[in-house]
């Protein structure tokens, strides 16, 4: 698992215990963009495999609630 994933897997509180976590934990981000005058953050994603839809959900879920919470949109996309 890259450092910077690791890192936001924390920052957005994905659960190590639940099940989906075995299918994220390999992924990295590919790259990051930053319009800082939106608050908007475009991150590319890239895992070993196709995540399951229960660990998509999951992960876009809590990416997207952490980031509005911070009055920030993210946008994602997998590679």
């Amino acid at each position: 698992m890259s450092d910077k994933f690791q890192l936001l897997l924390k920052q957005i509180r994905f659960p190590e215990d639940h099940d989906a976590f075995k299918e994220i934990k390999d992924g990295s981000i590919e790259t990051v963009k930053l319009f800082k005058s939106n608050r908007q953050w475009f991150f590319v994603f890239s895992f070993p495999s196709v995540l399951s839809y229960e660990s998509f959900a999951l992960f876009d879920s809590l990416l997207h609630s952490s980031f509005n919470s911070l009055g920030a949109k993210a946008f994602l996309r997998f590679v």
